[in-house]
């Protein structure tokens, strides 16, 4: 819509007045965001287009919720089953919890073997020095 609004391809270095807050709101949560890149791509443009003026713009509301953003497994698992519902994509949230946990037993038996490899290791290492 902004770009609608100007043109895609002309420069301007002056953001309008009543996109302030969300130029600068998209910009700042880009720069937290590295791993999507359509985000990061967006945030290029708009540097590029008005610069980086974000600081003092920038949704308070947001920032907060940014920074509180310890949330639940069930709460990502129904922000998870609300954007399946919007794309119609099938989402089964058991089956995620349930491979999950198996990662996780994974995980706890792969530290385990390690650790035991270790310390056989070292055992034998201080039986070696100790002959």
């Amino acid at each position: 819509m902004l770009f609608e609004r100007e043109g895609t391809s002309s420069y301007n270095s002056e953001c309008p007045q009543e996109a302030l807050q969300a130029v600068s709101t998209l910009i700042f949560t880009a720069a937290r965001f590295p791993d999507l890149p359509e985000l990061c791509d967006l945030r290029h443009v708009l540097t590029e287009r008005y610069g980086s003026f974000v600081d003092p713009f920038v949704s308070s509301e947001f920032v907060q919720k940014l920074q509180n953003k310890s949330s639940t497994n069930e709460q990502k698992l129904q922000v998870m089953q609300r954007i399946a519902e919007e794309f119609s994509v099938l989402f089964n949230a058991n089956a995620l919890e349930h491979w999950n946990n198996r990662y996780l037993v994974y995980l706890k038996i792969d530290m385990i073997i390690k650790t035991r490899v270790l310390l056989n290791v070292y055992k034998l290492k201080n039986q070696h020095v100790m002959s």
